[in-house]
């Protein structure tokens, strides 16, 4: 199944560790803040507490260290997998960015070229 998910993905993900502050667009509840597990230029993977529906639209919040402002989003739920950790049920998502202005898209892309290139070096 990983490998169906992989062979689809736009752009190959980079494992990294992003503060995100997100929920279901429209939704009244509070923001969730989950940590990424890893990002793309086209989507985001990370666990959340709620169980989302695939196709989903959820707006995020991306904290980028050292940057002042965050990176605004909009994604669609892909895929789901519930996991458990100290005994509490997560679920896995794996988003694909489907709305974001032109200055947060080159702010996401210079920073994963960044990172490539620390993780790689």
């Amino acid at each position: 199944m990983e490998t169906a998910v992989q062979e689809r993905r736009e752009s190959q993900r980079l494992p990294d560790s992003l503060v995100v502050r997100h929920r279901v667009l429209g939704s009244r509840s509070n923001k969730e803040r989950s940590v990424t597990k890893n990002l793309s230029f086209h989507g985001v993977g990370l666990p959340t507490s709620r169980r989302l529906s695939l196709r989903s639209v959820v707006e995020m919040e991306i904290i980028i260290p050292m940057q002042i402002l965050p990176i605004f989003a909009l994604g669609e739920v892909m895929w789901m997998k519930e996991t458990w950790e100290n005994a509490r049920r997560l679920y896995d998502i794996g988003l694909r960015i489907t709305d974001i202005d032109e200055f947060d898209e080159d702010r996401i892309q210079k920073y994963i070229q960044v990172r490539s290139c620390e993780t790689q070096g």
